[in-house]
């Protein structure tokens, strides 16, 4: 019985959004209110404390949401203000090559836009370049979804490694390092899966002049930031570390020497990717300087029914102003928009329309998780995820890691986010390490990049995609393409779990 009370408002999520069809937001109040029956009717949670997790949620859910309106925000701005355009044509100019252009867009330029925005944002600006050089439309969707896949646990400025390290609570470091090791394997396995849907294996045979040297200088790149806890531009420094590896490969093999004559529009170039500059310019700064002011949030302790206790926790999720995501997004949000209006390629209404989007953009987001933030502390506070624990231990043994990354890409699945996944499973996948005497930290980073490989197959990504490349209606062919590559490379993951769990 407890078992199932344990399982209930992941059942109740999965037959909300799956057979109900329920949307997302919906489906999240739903679960949420499942964890607080089980709660109080079955592991003895007072109201108080059902209060008091709660409320700890959604601490966790304004850090998380603060960083993901501030990214789409300013996507929304430099998309009015012509940037991606601009970004757009010079990308045909510096490479003519159709398979190194369709690497790099797919691979490296699509995960440089999710290290900001995320939540779709690189398959809805990258997918109209790809057809606008003139790729087929199912080849290239199917490869812009699986393509960056790799980088979505790094996305949105963080946004999904911070929800998974609140509900986990383990040591940045630690979780970042993880995490790093099987972005790693998934870096090369898309890169390769890339190549082949260009065209065929033998393709990844002559991709792998750009595969091995731009994964191990991005590898490089992801062991260095991780190991200082440069989580706020992880994503875009390792995406970009990679863009430059292979365009310097491609200018050696070319052996370029003319000039070249950048476009520019009412923006140049300098201009459309300031913004970008701005945000890893001042991550730097700030991560260097260091600063502690901020603000944080303290929570008082409580004994369940059943005796589990939860530790009283002061400055919980804390905010720090010069080093948290938005502050630095709409630093570089201020300064894009004083130069775009005095450019004339924004003014009033724009900015009006701005707003607009962004709030269409992130109102379902925004309920959704702060549903889910309180629900997953609920389940951890009352002692429900250990039991859920208990019984995976008993079921899967010693073999749980290979399984492990599944977990993560089945939460995507379901929830059609990286961060939800994380939110639900996280506190689960470190209970069952922790029961298995395992490696925590590492459980928990194959699942963040389990997770972020499901939004390759997610049905709400996939939608997104078939959307912008007016293929609507036809989702079968995505998933004929992405669905066996997508399984592979988890399962790939997961056996690289089990070696690392081995060894740790």
């Amino acid at each position: 019985m407890f078992v199932f009370f344990a399982l209930l408002p992941i059942l109740a999520l999965i037959v909300a959004l799956l057979i109900i069809k329920l949307p997302i937001r919906h489906a999240a109040g739903i679960s949420l209110i499942s964890a607080v029956i089980a709660g109080m009717w079955i592991y003895q949670v007072s109201l108080t404390g059902i209060l008091i997790s709660s409320g700890k949620g959604l601490a966790l859910a304004l850090f998380v949401l603060m960083i993901i309106w501030s990214a789409i925000f300013l996507y929304n701005l430099v998309s009015e203000a012509g940037s991606i355009r601009v970004i757009d044509r010079n990308i045909s100019i510096f490479i003519k090559s159709p398979f190194e252009q369709f690497l790099l867009l797919t691979w490296l330029l699509a995960p440089f836009m999710q290290g900001v925005a995320g939540y779709g944002v690189p398959v809805i600006a990258v997918l109209p370049i790809l057809l606008s050089l003139g790729f087929e439309p199912v080849k290239a969707t199917a490869a812009i979804l699986l393509g960056h896949s790799w980088s979505i646990c790094l996305g949105s400025m963080g946004a999904p490694f911070y929800a998974l390290e609140f509900v986990t609570n383990l040591p940045t470091r630690d979780l970042a390092v993880s995490m790093g090791i099987f972005v790693s394997v998934a870096l090369f396995c898309t890169g390769v899966v890339t190549c082949a849907f260009y065209d065929g294996i033998k393709q990844v045979k002559s991709g792998l002049i750009y595969l091995i040297p731009v994964t191990c200088t991005m590898s490089i790149c992801l062991y260095l930031l991780a190991d200082a806890e440069a989580l706020s531009f992880l994503g875009m420094a390792t995406a970009l570390t990679g863009m430059i590896t292979m365009l310097a490969i491609y200018f050696i093999r070319m052996g370029k020497s003319e000039k070249i004559v950048l476009y520019s529009d009412s923006l140049k170039l300098s201009e459309a990717i300031l913004p970008y500059a701005l945000i890893f310019g001042l991550s730097i700064l700030f991560h260097i300087l260091n600063l502690k002011p901020g603000f944080g949030f303290s929570f008082p302790g409580y004994v369940t029914g059943l005796d589990f206790i939860v530790a009283p926790v002061e400055n919980y999720s804390k905010i720090l102003y010069f080093k948290h995501p938005s502050f630095i997004i709409l630093f570089s949000f201020l300064i894009a928009a004083l130069l775009y209006t005095k450019k004339g390629v924004v003014d009033g209404p724009i900015l009006k329309d701005v707003v607009k989007k962004t709030i269409k953009k992130c109102s379902s987001t925004t309920i959704t998780l702060a549903f889910l933030l309180p629900m997953a502390l609920i389940m951890t506070d009352s002692g429900m995820t250990a039991k859920l624990s208990e019984a995976t231990v008993a079921f899967s043994g010693a073999f749980y890691p290979v399984f492990s990354p599944f977990i993560g890409l089945l939460g995507n699945f379901i929830t059609a986010s990286s961060t939800n996944s994380n939110v639900i499973f996280g506190g689960f996948q470190e209970s069952v390490a922790l029961q298995l005497s395992m490696s925590a930290a590492v459980m928990c980073g194959v699942q963040a990049v389990g997770a972020s490989i499901g939004a390759a197959i997610g049905p709400t990504t996939v939608l997104m995609g078939t959307a912008a490349a007016k293929l609507s209606g036809q989702e079968r062919l995505i998933y004929k393409k992405n669905m066996l590559p997508t399984l592979m490379i988890t399962l790939v993951l997961g056996i690289a779990n089990l070696i690392i769990i081995g060894y740790f």
